[in-house]
This record gives C-alpha cells, structure tokens and sequence, in this order.
C-alpha cells in the first residue's frame, strides 16, 4: 500500500532543497532508509520526477519545475 502522504512529505522536501542525504530523509519523514528509497525510485522511474541527488548541497532536488500529482484525473 502506497502513502500518499509520505509522497507529498517527500516531494515538499524536495522542493525546498531540504532533504538531506538518504539516512537524513528517512528520519525526516520517519520511514527506513529502504523505504525513502523505494518511494524516490518510484517518483523517479513511474512519475517522471526529475529528481537528482546534488552532492554540493547534500540535498535531492529536482531538475526542472513540474507537479507531483497522485489523484485520479477524469478525462
């Protein structure tokens, strides 16, 4: 099962620079390490997020400006 809102903690974070290095996000959010994991990868490989890592700011960000959308949209 998915948590929408650790999606929304997450991409919140990533907007503000402010996540940190993995282990960091994942006391953040109050999720494993391998959970936070899992939820980048799957913003990053099912979401298209643009989402890398800057070892200069120590913090995951996005690449370029977009939404993060979780809900169903009816066309």
């Amino acid at each position: 099962m998915i948590d929408k809102d650790l999606f929304m903690s997450i991409d919140a974070l990533i907007r503000k620079k402010q996540t940190g290095t993995l282990d960091e996000l994942a006391k953040k959010t109050g999720v494993t390490k391998r959970k936070a994991s899992k939820y980048l990868d799957c913003m990053k490989d099912y979401m298209d997020a643009p989402i890398i890592y800057n070892e200069e700011i120590k913090s995951y960000e996005y690449t370029n400006e977009g939404q993060l959308s979780l809900e169903w949209k009816k066309a």
